[in-house]
């Protein structure tokens, strides 16, 4: 993780050989954070800021999976047959907000197979 946030600045991918940036969001949710209960956003944040230094924009705390998902997650399934598998799953859309491409959690976020999707996009 540490190797990924040094591109990450206020929340936003910033290419490493430009200035051109994209923002990253983080979804809040208990069903990945696991075992760790966590009473509201702000703790969400704490945590996250404490123990992985993550600068990204995080949601409030929201459902990923079965009737109570959040809409994003039910549209992503409805259309690309997608859901995440397990913590960390990422998933990567262009400017007019379609998937290009989604990873699992094996997958890590500085892995040269998302950092080459996100430099081509910007």
């Amino acid at each position: 993780m540490q190797n990924l946030q040094k591109f990450y600045i206020d929340g936003q991918w910033v290419a490493p050989q430009s200035s051109k940036k994209m923002p990253v969001v983080n979804p809040a949710t208990e069903e990945v954070i696991g075992e760790v209960i966590l009473g509201n956003e702000e703790d969400v944040k704490e945590f996250c800021l404490i123990n992985y230094d993550t600068k990204f924009i995080i949601t409030e705390i929201i459902n990923v999976n079965g009737n109570d998902a959040h809409p994003i997650y039910k549209w992503i399934k409805s259309t690309y047959n997608k859901t995440p598998k397990w913590n960390f799953y990422k998933y990567l859309f262009d400017g007019d907000g379609n998937l290009v491409e989604s990873w699992s959690s094996m997958t890590k976020p500085d892995s040269s197979k998302i950092t080459n999707y996100i430099e081509k996009l910007i």
